[in-house]
């Protein structure tokens, strides 16, 4: 994979900005892996444009469009993922976010693939250890992060990164790479790797309530005859596909539709 350097900016964003794009792609793109390994797309720009949803690279990409559109310049940036989150056999980077730079030595970094609810709001120029607030949808419970930025690892050789750990295991760090990947590089090199080691497709769907991520439904495909099928935490099927109830059949396809298919789980 080639980085490119990022250079830093003064530009008009805030926090409140930053958290609010949070929000609308909470509200409107979804984690999925069916673009990818059902209907065979290799971008995560096409993913986005067809069905509204993709990996990390495509909520990413969907935050670095919606602040291109106001004006705003942001960067895609590697980073590695905490090992309870980590697929066994993928690359140390593993994983995409989002770099806005506020000032010449400011930045914010948003991961919408870990539901930040705010952003990491680094400074080259104040480093201390900072926390902000991430959601787990699974467990619809807060969860609050520990970062710093500290100097180059054997990853990132050129700059520094944002080094990161939950509260509830400091020990289990991963890193922001303060370096621009590119979108090509990230679906070949991460995207593609990813699903390699992850091939059973699955999509999570949230929004928004009362300023907390919740997961509406998450549906998994571990054969390819047979889904689990989860509506607000709870699990209401689990079998072929073929003997959906046909009321939780239509329920998805009305719900859902904007993120699959005619065939929705083919």
């Amino acid at each position: 994979m080639k980085f490119k350097n990022i250079k830093m900016k003064k530009q008009y964003v805030t926090e409140h900005m930053v958290e609010e794009g949070l929000h609308i792609c909470y509200d409107n793109i979804s984690f999925s892996t069916f673009p990818y390994i059902s209907y065979g797309l290799k971008s995560s720009k096409h993913t986005l444009e067809q069905y509204n949803s993709g990996n990390c690279i495509a909520l990413s990409l969907f935050l670095k469009t919606y602040f291109r559109n106001m004006g705003i310049h942001s960067y895609l940036i590697p980073a590695s993922v905490p090992t309870q989150h980590m697929v066994p056999g993928v690359n140390h980077i593993c994983h995409v976010s989002l770099l806005i730079p506020y000032d010449k030595n400011r930045f914010y970094i948003v991961d919408p693939a870990f539901y930040f609810l705010s952003p990491l709001d680094c400074k080259i120029d104040d480093n201390k250890e900072r926390a902000a607030e991430t959601m787990d949808i699974h467990k619809d419970v807060h969860s609050r992060l520990k970062y710093v930025l500290t100097g180059p690892d054997e990853h990132n050789q050129h700059n520094m990164q944002c080094t990161c750990y939950f509260n509830e295991n400091p020990q289990d760090k991963w890193h922001y790479y303060v370096q621009e990947v590119g979108l090509k590089d990230a679906d070949d090199m991460i995207g593609a790797v990813f699903m390699k080691h992850k091939p059973e497709p699955f999509i999570v769907k949230t929004i928004i309530e009362n300023d907390r991520v919740k997961k509406l439904y998450h549906i998994k495909k571990p054969t390819p005859d047979t889904c689990t099928i989860i509506k607000n935490g709870i699990e209401i099927y689990n079998g072929p596909i073929k003997d959906i109830p046909k009321p939780i059949l239509k329920e998805l396809k009305m719900k859902l539709y904007k993120y699959f298919n005619k065939t929705l789980f083919i």
